[in-house]
């Protein structure tokens, strides 16, 4: 782009704003304006600006100009102003700024009032009726995109209308080329920013109509004799940059320098300890964990965990009392302060107190500090207590400290219910709250119902303020006085507006949850270009221990990590596995830079992305392949070349690029930058593969430490050649090691040729602390492993000497002969043999699909011995393999076929339901035996059945209640009277029925949706899914739903020998979970 200054042109009855990039020109006669590339026919034709009724087009207006110099934030440049008056004096003002040598343009609106009156403006547009397009026939095919924030929907559509909160998007493709148009807000001060598109098709030609505006429901006060002209409130057009990628990343760039936009970047878990006492209390033991004295243990669990040799953890404490019984009256709110954090805890809720020893701010957040942690802490925004607005009436809306008890916090989602956020005396009680909390340690809080302080009717103190600045004060107020370095976090679920950027570092995008369905991923997704520029995207908490397989579990770490800015934990580190940690501290500590991974796949009409990219370097990518579906794998694919109406991912198409899976820990091979990836992904699987182009020369590909694979914890990495051609040489880097953990770096040598004596050399920061160090030469892929050790967090430098290598012998390897399978149906799994030669690497390749294809999208297993296992048959389906043998050359033989139909008798299925029964089962069920679940849990068990386990903690939803309540249990112990225990779960609800014989036999597991309300549950239904597997955990059979059983439902399950049956909660918003309140066992 040629970087030319910006100049004004005047014409007879228009003038035309240029900068040699895109051009504006404004008719002064008919009040409307268009605009377009310097040279090319106009983009956007015919707009107008509009300020409450006064228009720049309107009968009897007349436009006069002024020109401003402008620099700031975002350049040099020049404004044109334009005021379009009527007779009076009165109209609305717009204002063009270009800056020299950028592609977009900035935008304000206002209004001048002369009208005899005051008037309360309420909407400003400086884009109104504008066409963009005209007769592009790409049109047709048109993307669009919303820019909403918070709990609403993020989507891509394809055609018709779209009416959006903050920006939105419009793309297209004509032949080989694209045409993209961003428009949005780019400061916010008093009003919040909408955008509406619609594609239109008139006289067989289309077009799409844009509207640009600002909008508050209470609007800014404009006197009789003012102008009101925001500067503080501009808008942002971009229809020059043509890549929709490249075009929402220069807008999100520019947002955040506009706003002063410096997210403090969450490169740490959270835990919440409102989700750890709630899941806590239904999983475990039941333990108030939410108090001062409750974070101080949490902070030492964490540290006993050993996870914070990876990165630093937050505790959030949440004083959340709602009242005796949730009915209001005096609370925490507004006093923000220790007296009424000690003061203040329900029966059943830890409500954040302050207990001893830890009975002060200073006292719980030290000690948390002291242990390496990070305090942080919640308030309700604007939900008044009782007391406080009756003793301080003129902080509130209308000086008048309503307060309705009884209502859901105290009315504070009423009208005239609420804290004035412009009042000068309420400002400095926040000022004196904020220097309580940051002088005691405190380094971040949470705003829940911030809806609270979006006060649509006004009652502020300044009757200038808008509903989005008392809004904003809310936060600023936060920001400012507990200081840049803070953490500020706001539920964006009511609002969904971006007026809070530069004053909040999160935004929360849920309402409550503990789970990560693929529709809440992908809601956040579509925002890769702010998350981490503009505000971190914050998906509420998350429940590792939900997890169900080893790949649900990397799921949700690397989708976190990926598309989201923060994670907070549902889970109390007392109560994660060694798993979990350590799938947890493969994300941290997290990249510094400030962007996302792109959404690749994002204009394909999928129901969700399943692509997402990040460029590390030029010739180095780190790509997800994401299968959100939990119940079927799924073949994902993505073009390593080719745009975005591609999903492509933009690389070189003449060059080679080495992959490797770090979840899996495998090397999957070279890829020309034509072909197309492609990956047969595990259901509920997130693939982390990295991509790098061969160099020609040793090069790392991949690290064992964090699922960035090398971008995070190396640093410095070269090769330097001893001689020419590179055959010789030392690779060298530093690595940041965490303390005890033995950390892979992979390392992949040219092709064709045999390494032999090479040496690895390790030392660390520290001097005499010895490093461990080691290195295996995978010959047949020419890959050697470095592995290092550290006794304590340090860094560490390293080399790997590579000696002359010689040719590879070139033979190509002969064809696997005589491929047979042997069936075994204990296990029900396949062992394939076949014969071969010596000193080859076998490659395994298999396919449920007709064709099965010999590169990675159907790669099963890579092994130096002529057999292989597969334990992943599907009953009732062919399995077509093929088999070939690769030398150390890297030459791989032709294919060898076999194939397999699978018709074998499972050893657990599903049989069906009844729905009719209900808790009456005597006579019907447990003729052989029964296990009635729940608190006074009651068994009378077959002589077959050793053992039953199970993770669900013991409860009672109903308990002598009368016996014409059908969907309860008949229980023996209560003298012949219903009872209604039952096991919960608040992710999967597992039992292991441990069976002693190899007959077959009839388990009926009942099942009632039947609680009443309580701690932290909601009015929804439970949904769950059921799934059966083997004692080992591989599954044998695919989900079946359960939903709709409030009236009882028996879920009869055919059985010879032990196996597992897992009730998984299905409700991914609310706090929910499985239940099962009795086993029946039956003969065939």
């Amino acid at each position: 782009m040629k970087r030319e200054g910006v100049r004004i042109i005047e014409t007879e009855g228009a003038l035309v704003l240029e900068n040699g990039v895109i051009s504006i020109r404004f008719d002064l006669k008919k009040g409307m304006w268009s605009a377009g590339k310097c040279g090319e026919e106009p983009a956007l034709k015919e707009a107008y600006a509009a300020a409450g009724a006064w228009k720049s087009n309107g009968e009897g207006m007349t436009c006069r100009w002024t020109m401003e110099e402008i620099s700031d934030c975002l350049g040099t440049g020049r404004m044109l102003r334009v005021d379009s008056l009527d007779q009076s004096g009165s109209g609305v003002l717009t204002g063009f700024i270009l800056y020299e040598g950028e592609p977009f343009l900035a935008l304000c609106c206002g209004c001048r009032n002369h009208s005899g009156q005051m008037v309360r403006m309420k909407e400003m547009s400086p884009i109104t009726g504008g066409t963009a397009f005209q007769g592009h026939e790409g049109l047709r095919q048109a993307k669009l995109m919303d820019g909403n924030s918070g709990a609403f929907e993020t989507h891509v559509q394809e055609g018709g209308s779209l009416k959006s909160r903050n920006n939105a998007l419009l793309t297209f493709s004509e032949g080989r080329s694209m045409r993209s148009v961003v428009l949005g807000g780019l400061t916010y001060t008093e009003f919040a920013k909408y955008v509406e598109l619609e594609i239109r098709r008139e006289k067989k030609e289309d077009y799409a109509l844009l509207k640009l505006c600002a909008r508050d429901p209470y609007g800014k006060r404009v006197d009789d004799g003012q102008e009101y002209f925001p500067r503080g409130d501009l808008f942002y057009l971009d229809f020059y940059t043509e890549d929709p990628f490249c075009s929402l990343e220069a807008y999100g760039k520019r947002l955040a320098l506009a706003q002063k936009a410096e997210p403090n970047l969450h490169s740490f878990p959270s835990v919440c300890l409102w989700y750890a006492e709630f899941y806590d209390m239904m999983n475990v033991s039941g333990e108030k964990l939410n108090t001062s004295a409750g974070a101080v243990r949490e902070m030492e669990s964490i540290r006993d965990s050993g996870f914070l040799k990876y990165a630093p953890a937050a505790v959030r404490l949440v004083p959340d009392y709602y009242g005796q019984d949730h009915n209001g009256g005096n609370t925490q709110q507004g006093w923000w302060d220790d007296e009424h954090w000690r003061r203040y805890q329900d029966e059943k809720e830890g409500n954040g107190r302050y207990t001893a020893p830890y009975d002060t701010t200073a006292k719980w957040a030290g000690a948390v500090n002291d242990l390496g942690g990070i305090p942080l802490t919640y308030f309700q925004t604007s939900a008044v207590s009782e007391d406080y607005v009756k003793q301080y009436p003129e902080h509130t809306l209308f000086n008048e400290g309503n307060c309705r008890k009884g209502e859901f916090l105290n009315g504070a989602y009423q009208p005239m219910v609420g804290y004035d956020f412009t009042d000068p005396g309420f400002q400095e009680h926040m000022r004196e709250v904020y220097r309580n909390l940051r002088e005691g340690g405190v380094r971040g809080l949470m705003f829940d119902y911030p809806g609270t302080a979006w006060d649509e009717e006004g009652g502020f103190e300044d009757d200038y303020a808008t509903t989005a600045l008392n809004y904003i004060n809310a936060f600023r107020l936060a920001k400012e006085g507990m200081g840049k370095d803070s953490y500020i976090d706001e539920r964006g679920i009511e609002t969904g507006l971006d007026v809070t950027l530069g004053w909040v570092d999160s935004q929360r995008t849920e309402d409550d949850t503990a789970d990560m369905p693929p529709e809440m991923v992908s809601k956040i997704a579509l925002r890769w270009y702010k998350n981490r520029v503009v505000t971190n995207y914050d998906m509420d908490s998350k429940d590792l221990m939900r997890a169900q397989s080893a790949d649900e579990l990397h799921t949700l770490v690397t989708m976190a990590y990926a598309v989201s800015g923060r994670l907070l934990l549902a889970n109390g580190f007392e109560n994660l596995s060694k798993e979990a940690v350590a799938a947890l501290s493969r994300i941290y500590p997290q990249h510094k830079e400030r962007k996302s991974f792109r959404p690749a796949d994002a204009f394909l009409g999928k129901a969700w992305p399943e692509v997402y990219d990040y460029e590390v370097e030029k010739d180095w990518h780190q790509v997800i392949l994401y299968n959100g579906d939990r119940l079927q794998d799924k073949m994902i694919e993505a073009p390593l070349s080719g745009d975005a109406f591609s999903g492509g991912l933009g690389l070189e198409p003449d060059a080679v690029y080495n992959i490797y899976d770090f979840w899996n820990d495998t090397y999957v091979g070279k890829l020309k930058g034509t072909q197309i990836l492609r990956q047969r992904v595990r259901r509920g699987e997130s693939r982390m593969l990295s991509v790098r182009k061969v160099t020609g020369h040793p090069q790392v590909i991949s690290t064992s430490r964090h699922v960035m694979q090398g971008a995070v914890e190396l640093k410095n990495v070269r090769w330097e050649e001893y001689e020419a051609g590179g055959e010789a040489g030392i690779l060298s880097g530093i690595c940041d090691l965490p303390a005890g953990e033995a950390c892979r770096i992979e390392v992949k040598l040219p092709d064709g040729r045999e390494y032999q004596d090479l040496k690895l050399e390790a030392e660390g920061e520290v001097p005499g602390e010895e490093i461990r160090s080691s290195l295996r030469l995978n010959a047949f892929e020419n890959r050697v492993t470095l592995t290092l050790q550290a006794p304590q967090n340090m860094r560490v430098f390293w080399k790997l000497i590579i000696p002359c290598s010689v040719p590879a012998n070139a033979e190509c390897p002969e064809v696997p002969t005589d491929v047979r399978g042997l069936w075994k149906e204990k296990d029900c799994s396949l062992l394939i043999k076949w014969e071969g030669q010596e000193g080859c690497l076998y490659r395994i390749y298999g396919s449920t699909d007709e064709e099965c294809f010999t590169d990675c999208r159907d790669l099963l297993a890579k092994t130096e011995k002529p057999s292989y296992l597969d334990e992943n048959i599907r009953n009732h389906s062919c399995r077509n393999y093929k088999i070939t043998a690769q030398s150390r050359s890297g030459r791989e033989s032709e294919a060898a076929s076999f194939s397999w139909r699978a018709d074998f008798q499972e050893p657990v299925s599903f049989v069906g339901t009844d729905r009719t029964t209900g808790g009456n089962w005597k006579g019907i069920y447990g003729q052989a035996g029964y296990s009635l679940r729940g608190e006074g849990r009651k068994e009378n068990l077959p002589s077959y059945i050793e053992e039953i386990r199970t993770n669900g903690r013991e409860k009672t939803a109903a308990e002598e209640a009368s016996k014409t309540d059908s969907d309860l249990v008949y229980y023996p112990v209560k003298g012949g009277g219903k009872h209604l225990g039952y096991d919960s779960n608040t992710g999967v609800l597992q039992y292991e029925i441990r069976v002693s014989d190899d007959k077959e036999h009839q388990a009926s597991f009942y099942c009632v949706d039947n609680t009443p309300r309580q701690f932290g549950s909601t009015a929804r239904c439970r949904k769950m899914s059921l799934e059966l597997k083997l004692p080992d955990g591989r599954r044998i059979q695919d989900a079946v739903p359960v939903t709709e059983f409030a009236d009882g439902v028996f879920l009869k399950i055919k059985f010879r020998g032990s196996f597992i049956l897992a009730l998984r909660n299905m409700v991914s918003i609310g706090v929910f979970d499985s239940v099962c309140s009795g086993i029946f066992f039956d003969e065939l």
